[in-house]
């Protein structure tokens, strides 16, 4: 019996293993391992030295103003761009990194997470290690390149590396500030400015002189600086120099194009715009004719009509002063709604005033009868 169903096999419901000899399984590697207690290692002494040395914000202050006092910070501390109708500013990740640097006790940076096709998981950080406040951006960074025509796939390492990068430093200039005590960067873009404003010793005419050679390079010409500052040069003050020098760092940098600071349609020549007609006071003159009396008060009109051009003691009787006045508008013999303009302009001592009562409507009609009556007589005496 037992030779008969010796052969049979029996299912498990799993697979069988091959014959032969046994496949022997490699052991777990300990790389991960050890770089994962590495970097637990760095972080908790990281820590244990911040809380060790604590700073002093007194003279992490004063470091950061001393440091905002040099000219070459000073001119790559700022970046601006057009949004909209509007100019934006801020500090830029150079500055914000000079002052993490002073302030002491601080990580920050960004690292590549994952790459997957063309895209790339990043993430920006700043860490204060002593208050360990931290501050995170998550983004992901396509690779492409925005251009005027579209946008460009980028090739190689190295390029991919530098778009992730400058879309990363943006980030992580975020997060510095987000850190940071905000009156602590505010302290240092102001001290920034002013070192700009001094312009290291160097005089304003040599500085314009510099400035123009620099936007040259860019593509902006001196009519283009003249047209956005509606002056000439000669007439620039070191508020405006700090302006532009913000301007052309921006545009050097990428951040924006000089389209939005400068027109590119300005005509050499022709580098301010066109003058505006000085405004001179309005001038009253007499509405009586043959009467060149000027002024630029309507009180003094209203005071030389009274007393140079009374009104007659013995006025017509009209038994309604509104319909009188009425039929005066309506006749065309003593000069319809234009005449009645001038009266009352000469009545009242202003423009567009009209009657208020009966009595002010009185006197504008008698006005315009004198005003038909000198007509009238000046034309006899031209005959």
């Amino acid at each position: 019996m037992e030779e008969e169903f010796g052969h049979v096999e029996v299912f498990t419901g799993q697979e069988k293993e091959p014959e032969g000899p046994r496949q022997m399984t490699a052991a777990p590697s300990t790389m991960a391992t050890v770089e994962q207690a590495r970097a637990i290692a760095e972080t908790q002494s990281a820590l244990v030295i911040a809380r060790a040395n604590p700073r002093d914000e007194y003279k992490a202050h004063l470091k950061i103003q001393k440091a905002c006092k040099r000219q070459s910070l000073a001119e790559v501390a700022k970046y601006a761009y057009r949004r909209g109708g509007t100019l934006v500013q801020g500090e830029s990740i150079k500055l914000l990194q000079v002052i993490a640097q002073c302030w002491g006790n601080m990580d920050y940076g960004f690292r590549e997470l994952a790459r997957e096709g063309d895209k790339s998981e990043v993430e920006a950080y700043a860490w204060d290690l002593e208050g360990n406040v931290r501050a995170k951006r998550a983004f992901q960074v396509r690779h492409y390149r925005d251009k005027k025509d579209g946008s460009v796939k980028v090739e190689g390492e190295r390029d991919t590396y530098e778009l992730i990068a400058g879309m990363a430093q943006r980030r992580v200039r975020s997060c510095i500030e987000a850190v940071i005590p905000s009156d602590i960067i505010k302290s240092a873009s102001a001290q920034c400015d002013k070192t700009l404003a001094g312009g290291d010793g160097k005089p304003l005419e040599d500085r314009v002189r510099d400035m123009l050679a620099a936007f040259d390079e860019l593509g902006v010409s001196k009519d283009m600086i003249e047209a956005r500052l509606q002056h000439k040069l000669t007439a620039i003050v070191p508020q405006e120099l700090v302006q532009l020098t913000q301007i052309y760092r921006s545009i050097k940098d990428g951040v924006a194009p000089r389209e939005d600071f400068f027109s590119l349609k300005v005509a050499p020549g022709k580098t301010e715009p066109p003058e505006k007609p000085e405004r001179k006071p309005s001038t009253h003159k007499c509405a009586f004719p043959d009467c060149d009396f000027e002024t630029q008060s309507e009180r003094g009109l209203k005071k030389h009509t009274t007393q140079q051009h009374p009104l007659p003691e013995t006025e017509p009787v009209v038994p309604d002063p509104w319909a009188g006045l009425k039929n005066a508008r309506e006749n065309k013999d003593l000069g319809g709604e234009d005449a009645y303009a001038v009266a009352c302009e000469a009545v009242f001592g202003e423009k567009e005033r009209t009657p208020q009562t009966a009595e002010e409507a009185k006197s504008v009609t008698v006005y315009m009868h004198q005003i038909a009556e000198s007509g009238q007589d000046a034309a006899k005496n031209n005959r």
